[in-house]
């Protein structure tokens, strides 16, 4: 029997999982909704970044602003790669205004996005989902 060559040299250690960071604009819902595509695969580390307690600006500037303290800063909670993705979670019936600029930012940035919310698309979906299992 051959025994496959291995090399017994240490070699730099790599990170198999990508990252993806979400800032949602939405204090439950959202990390209710990501927790399940968190267990789905272990090649993909999904973490959920709920607006915070201390600033309370869940606007999408101020999710902006925390997502450049968050990994720009002096002191960076998270340090992407680029396999790494940044999403915003915004709703579009509460933050139209101020999306566009989110957008600009977003495209300063390069792999950091935009993903828009529309809970009255939601319901409506359900809702026509919901009637067409009761009828079958």
């Amino acid at each position: 029997m051959i025994l496959p060559h291995r090399s017994f040299v240490r070699e730099e250690p790599s990170r198999d999982a990508s990252l993806i960071i979400i800032y949602c604009d939405g204090e439950r819902r959202e990390d209710d909704y990501f927790r399940f595509f968190q267990e789905l695969s272990s090649n993909v580390r999904i973490e959920v970044v709920p607006p915070s307690a201390e600033d309370r600006n869940n606007s999408p500037t101020g999710l902006f602003a925390r997502a450049v303290r968050d990994c720009d800063g002096p002191d960076p909670k998270y340090i992407l790669d680029e396999q790494d993705q940044l999403w915003f979670v915004i709703d579009m019936d509460q933050w139209d205004d101020k999306i566009d600029s989110l957008l600009l930012h977003c495209q300063s940035k390069g792999r950091w996005s935009i993903a828009i919310s529309n809970p009255c698309f939601e319901v409506w979906l359900y809702y026509h989902f919901f009637i067409i299992l009761r009828q079958c």
